[in-house]
């Protein structure tokens, strides 16, 4: 049973990261229109049209981190949270500035160091979200 746990969470976190790459490196992002269109109708849509940019980097990439995390405290129960975090920090820092960079050659997009930004804060504010919850927590007598 727990082999079966450590590659339902690796599964999960590659597949997360594969519906990052398909949002950050298509050339028209999917929803766009549809968030442009909404938010045309309020007052400053390009304040309202960054905050959702953020947001949407928030999310991505906080829930993609926690997935990392439990994927890496699945193999070794025995790694520190402060470590799982750290780890975890610098594959998100290492996947989204490399996705930033190949951006530049994407049409319609473009590298944003505040987009990387986000993805940092995202995935450290997931990590201690999750950590005060306790889902890093490996759950005892679960063969």
């Amino acid at each position: 049973m727990k082999y079966n746990r450590k590659m339902l969470f690796l599964a999960l976190a590659g597949g997360w990261f594969g519906l990052i790459c398909w949002a950050s490196l298509s050339s028209h992002p999917p929803g766009v229109e549809t968030m442009d269109s909404w938010l045309a109708w309020l007052p400053f849509p390009k304040v309202w049209k960054a905050g959702a940019r953020l947001v949407v980097h928030l999310t991505l990439y906080g829930v993609w981190a926690v997935l990392c995390a439990r994927a890496l405290k699945a193999y070794r129960p025995a790694l520190p949270w402060v470590y799982a975090a750290a780890i975890t920090l610098g594959i998100v820092l290492a996947a989204g500035g490399a996705i930033e960079i190949a951006q530049r050659w994407i049409p319609n997009r473009a590298a944003d160091l505040l987009d990387l930004s986000g993805n940092m804060v995202g995935a450290a504010l997931f990590l201690v979200l999750a950590r005060r919850l306790k889902t890093l927590q490996p759950r005892m007598n679960a063969d």
